[in-house]
């Protein structure tokens, strides 16, 4: 699905495309996918300029902004100026959620942050940076993390002074210690919730010298991530494990600081913690140096669905969101507005946001939309949502919902609250229509100051063989078109 607009406010319209799979499993070839194999889902916006473009332009690899993290049924429409800030604004929607993205100049829609950079030292005192807490309690009593100065000195790159996390005890300034207490010991060190919901990619780095036993299944370093209540393994010393390999010096004998590098990509779009653990798993064999961490950065680039005002289905509700159109101004104000379509069951709702120059904020839909309208559609599937303009003619912008079988006309209003589609004052209830209609915007084609209408649709008619005469066997489809000028509501009735 494609939608222009001038989304960085630079005077050239922009075009926006959305790529995703319509099922959350297909198949291809002689294999079976789902959904999240499709890498290439996402919303592509190629920037407009001046000089335009020459030969084929790649959507994948040309592309201005890469939004990514969308899921299957996605649409994407041109919302118009919903805060009148002079750029268009975004609206994408998955059958997940609905997300808007407001206009933006060329370096926000780019979104490369640091999220988190932790060095361990504040104000050259040793520091945990507000970013981790240190649990010691875990497998017992008696871990041995902590902050402070071990290996500052130890003439080695690729740590930075003064401090580091060090797990492991009588350290000095150019040499660790070792972890003997005598018991098992251990513990885990775990960041407060990081946010990486806006990024397309993300990516954790971290120096560290490790040296323990290094044989079975002892002394166990492991970096983890937590999304949703869910712990996988990033990183580890233990082989079989998983993740990324952690250079142990006993096994691999370096003798410098080694820097690791681990892929975040696969859980971008959610709030994430990150945590390092340690674990003798015994009593013996624990005088060596043990695992010093420093320079922890978190890194995001790119833009996720997410990292958009995201509008949720209603509280205990699991249907889907389906399509989403810029309605123009559909209520009185100077303000662009839009609406989504969100189908539970087999109830139809349209949600109608109205523009203000206060931003909007995320959440459950019928919470956040300023009105809805809903329709018990039965089986009757396949809606297209599409704003119209001023058919009526009455200064509100008016907003098409058509299927194959059953259509509205809603009307522009200030509506507020829960309405119903089938009221007469609300919408024009078109039914039993011929096929596929579709109503079509053809702005003010006869030049009346008025919005005009056109309709398309399907008809059964005889078909015709080269030599021009009928074939009088098989019926074919051919298309129909229809137009309608703009006429007051009154004069515009069911079929």
């Amino acid at each position: 699905m494609l939608s222009p607009g001038d989304y960085n406010g630079d005077g050239f319209d922009d075009i926006a495309v959305a790529v995703s799979v319509n099922a959350s499993s297909f198949n291809l070839g002689n294999g079976s996918y789902l959904a999240s194999n499709f890498k290439n889902a996402g919303v592509y916006i190629i920037f407009g300029k001046a000089t335009g473009w020459n030969g084929t332009v790649s959507l994948l690899d040309d592309a201005s902004v890469r939004i990514k993290g969308l899921g299957i049924t996605a649409q994407v429409t041109n919302a118009g100026d919903v805060d009148q800030d002079g750029k268009s604004d975004l609206l994408i929607s998955d059958a997940a959620g609905a997300y808007l993205f407001y206009g933006r100049a060329n370096a926000n829609w780019v979104n490369t942050q640091t999220v988190a950079d932790v060095d361990f030292t504040s104000a050259g005192a040793a520091s945990l940076e507000g970013v981790f807490t240190i649990d010691n309690t875990t497998p017992g009593s008696g871990g041995l993390w902590h902050v402070g100065a071990g290996r500052s000195s130890d003439g080695l790159s690729n740590h930075s002074p003064l401090h580091s996390l060090y797990y492991g005890q009588a350290e000095t300034s150019t040499s660790g210690g070792n972890f003997n207490t005598g018991l098992r010991n251990g513990g885990s060190v775990t960041s407060t919730s990081l946010n990486l919901a806006s990024f397309a990619t993300a990516t954790l780095t971290f120096n560290y010298f490790l040296k323990t036993e290094g044989v079975g299944n002892f002394d166990e370093a492991r970096v983890e991530i937590t999304v949703n209540g869910v712990t996988t393994l990033l990183a580890g010393n233990k082989a079989g494990g998983g993740g990324v390999t952690l250079m142990d010096q006993t096994v691999t004998p370096t003798g410098v600081w080694t820097t690791a590098a681990i892929n975040l990509t696969p859980y971008v779009g959610n709030q994430v913690q990150i945590r390092f653990t340690f674990d003798t798993k015994d009593a013996t064999a624990n005088n060596f140096e043990g695992w010093f961490v420093d320079d922890v950065k978190i890194q995001g680039a790119g833009l996720n669905v997410n990292g958009g005002v995201r509008f949720t289905a209603p509280a205990g509700g699991n249907g889907s969101f389906l399509n989403v159109a810029g309605t123009g101004h559909f209520n009185a104000g100077n303000f662009n507005d839009f609406a989504v379509e969100y189908r539970e069951g087999t109830t139809e709702k349209i949600f109608i946001f109205y523009g203000s120059a206060s931003l909007l904020t995320g959440g459950n839909i019928d919470v956040k939309s300023s009105a809805s309208l809903s329709y018990a559609a039965g089986q009757t599937s396949g809606f297209r949502l599409r704003g119209l303009g001023d058919v009526d003619n009455d200064s509100f912008s008016d907003l098409a919902f058509a299927s194959p079988n059953d259509s509205f006309i809603v009307w522009g209003a200030n509506l507020s609250g829960a309405g119903l589609m089938t009221t007469p004052a609300l919408a024009l209830h078109l039914a039993n229509l011929p096929a596929q209609d579709l109503f079509i915007p053809l702005g003010d084609i006869n030049k009346d100051g008025k919005a005009d209408l056109g309709a398309l649709a399907l008809e059964r008619a005889p078909a015709l063989i080269e030599d021009g005469s009928l074939f009088p066997i098989k019926p074919a489809l051919s298309s129909w078109a229809g137009l309608i000028c703009a006429m007051p509501r009154d004069m515009l009735v069911p079929i």
